[in-house]
């Protein structure tokens, strides 16, 4: 008799342990790290220098003949809601900051909203399977190739 009393006691402790793992597993999936790759364009013939060969298509698209790669910037394990200040260098000018919020992340999509105060610039990003979105803002000539990555 009181061997199973006991047994339906140890069940319920491992599978409450299987399942604080299962939680666990699942709060580390959600974190999403952030790249961003900062680029210069050029309407000169300068070509594309180094890693911003890799985004030539989209830059060119916008009628620049040119790109190098100015900074590359990281951010890891940031949540659903949480955001994150990273420092990058545009060129001549001074240290500026880009603001990256995690909007919402799923196995298949990711959600951003990029933000540059001193640019006044704002824009959401969705990347399927954490594809590189590559957005161009206007008044600096910069393009900035933004990559989450699911941890």
């Amino acid at each position: 008799m009181r061997n199973n009393w006991i047994t339906p006691g140890i069940v319920a402790v491992v599978s409450l342990g299987m399942l604080l793992t299962f939680l666990g597993s699942a709060q580390a999936a959600d974190e999403v790290g952030v790249t961003i790759e900062i680029m210069k364009a050029s309407k000169e013939k300068t070509g594309f220098q180094g890693q911003s060969k890799r985004y030539k298509s989209q830059i060119s698209r916008f009628g620049f003949a040119g790109a190098r790669l100015m900074d590359k910037v990281t951010a890891l394990g940031r949540s659903v809601g949480e955001s994150v200040e990273l420092k990058f260098r545009d060129g001549g000018g001074p240290v500026q900051m880009v603001k990256v919020k995690v909007l919402s992340s799923s196995a298949q999509s990711t959600k951003l909203l990029v933000h540059i105060p001193a640019y006044r610039f704002r824009t959401e990003t969705t990347h399927k399977n954490n594809g590189t979105f590559v957005v161009f803002v206007p008044k600096k000539e910069l393009f900035l190739a933004v990559r989450p990555s699911r941890q």
